[in-house]
């Protein structure tokens, strides 16, 4: 029995040790301290991020550490609207509206229904327009979705005049993205 017990040792320890690998870094975005991240991701090589904090809620756009774009929200969040579609077989798409003079930042987020040709994929972005010229759709590569209990997490961190985030009613944006 000893000659196999250290037969066994031997290879135990002639064994190469598995590398530890680090946790996987947590999502890049460009919320600051004291603010909780609603969605971010990375579109090459910029960051687009929406931002929460009592009575505010920010979108960022821009490099790593120095977002080229900021919107605030007004203090009625008059400049802020939420949206959406629903397709059939169940599929939606939501967006969050920020609006600063005449350029609109969408940030959107999608599922696909049971009667499309990928059922479940999953997708985000962001759609910039100046008035009714688009300027751009962004698609997140890595189908990033906002964080779980969005709706109750910005519900949670609205002014207190207010009871949830404000329609979008603007017709140019109940679409597709």
């Amino acid at each position: 029995m000893r000659p196999l017990y250290l037969t066994a040792m031997a290879f135990a320890l002639a064994a190469p040790v598995a590398p530890r690998l680090a946790a996987a870094p947590g999502p890049v975005s460009h919320c600051q301290a004291g603010e909780t991240m609603v969605y971010s991701c990375g579109f090459g090589r910029s960051i687009g991020s929406v931002c929460v904090s009592p009575g505010s809620v920010h979108y960022r756009f821009g490099p790593p550490g120095k977002p080229a774009l900021e919107i605030a929200s007004d203090r009625d969040w008059s400049n802020i609207h939420r949206g959406g579609v629903i397709g059939g077989g169940g599929g939606s798409e939501v967006h969050l509206r920020f609006t600063r003079r005449d350029h609109d930042y969408v940030v959107f987020w999608g599922e696909a229904g049971q009667y499309t040709d990928v059922p479940g994929k999953r997708w985000s972005g962001i759609h910039v327009a100046r008035g009714d010229t688009q300027l751009a759709v962004l698609n997140c590569k890595a189908a990033t979705q906002p964080v779980d209990d969005w709706e109750g997490l910005l519900t949670r961190n609205l002014p207190k005049h207010l009871s949830a985030v404000p329609e979008d009613s603007d017709p140019r944006f109940d679409m597709w993205f």
